[in-house]
């Protein structure tokens, strides 16, 4: 889901039953860092296959191979959800 908070577009997603446990979280939300709501769909599309990716993969694997077995998540994904820390873009 886009959300329009002050001036800058977030993304915001569920976290699904089966992996709320695992991840700490019942949902993922984070900032898109812009203003322009083209660039927002964007990344929010990226992000959306990306967090799609780590609740598939964390159905079949612990939180610590999720955090070195997964790459291609950026690291903002990780320190939102409180398992790692990193800076988008």
């Amino acid at each position: 889901m886009l959300r329009l908070i002050g001036s800058h577009y977030h993304f915001r997603r569920a976290v699904p039953v089966a992996v709320q446990a695992q991840l700490g979280r019942t949902e993922i939300s984070l900032s898109l860092h812009t203003q322009s709501k083209l660039v927002a769909r964007e990344r929010a599309a990226a992000l959306y296959a990306r967090t799609g990716a780590l609740f598939e993969k964390a159905k079949t694997c612990s939180t610590r191979d999720l955090i070195t077995g997964f790459p291609a998540l950026d690291l903002w994904i990780w320190r939102d959800i409180g398992l790692r820390s990193g800076f988008f873009l």
